[in-house]
């Protein structure tokens, strides 16, 4: 027995034409067939527990890459992270015009769990952007080139340090090694 039978409900092919207005759309004039949105909406209330990582883990300029694996497992389970990679498709308006509704407002929820996840001088890099899309990618052009800098710059002082009393060398090489790029890391010998 099917879900719906037990329930006494309509299956979605079976919905009268009342109910139909309101979860279909015309796909153009001339065609008095119905479709389903092609983008359904998302709920955002259910991801309440999960659009927001810790206050002292938002991006700041030192933690990108720990940042960068965090939010993007809140980008899957808020379910938009294609709208932040750019490979959601925006339906076209004449022809699904409650599929583009929805996909504005999920592109538009996708750019405020990325403002809810950044510091507010990490907000001068995203401020003025106007997709989810290109918030990441300011902030991932951004900050990589500053990590790659950082690194360098790092690397440079290990090499040119002679060891003082009181100065730790270790821990200058364990910060580089959190560095992803293995090519950067500090081997202990």
């Amino acid at each position: 027995m099917d879900f719906y039978e037990e329930e006494g409900q309509h299956t979605p092919d079976e919905l009268p034409p009342s109910l139909m207005i309101s979860q279909f759309v015309a796909p153009k004039q001339s065609e008095e067939v119905y479709t389903r949105a092609s983008v359904k909406l998302i709920q955002t209330k259910e991801y309440s527990n999960v659009n927001k990582i810790s206050d002292h883990d938002h991006l700041t300029d030192d933690n990108w890459h720990i940042w960068k694996e965090q939010v993007q497992r809140v980008f899957v389970n808020c379910d938009i992270a294609k709208y932040v990679t750019g490979t959601e498709e925006c339906p076209d308006e004449t022809v699904d015009p409650v599929g583009i509704c929805n996909w504005n407002k999920h592109g538009t929820w996708a750019q405020q769990v990325i403002i809810q996840n950044v510091t507010a001088l990490q907000m001068n890099h995203v401020s003025l952007k106007t997709s989810a899309q290109t918030m990441y990618l300011v902030l991932s052009v951004t900050h990589d080139n500053m990590a790659h800098q950082m690194v360098n710059h790092i690397q440079n002082q290990l090499y040119k340090m002679k060891m003082h009393a009181g100065e730790d060398l270790k821990m200058l090489c364990n910060h580089i090694n959190k560095f992803p790029n293995v090519e950067f890391h500090v081997l202990d010998t």
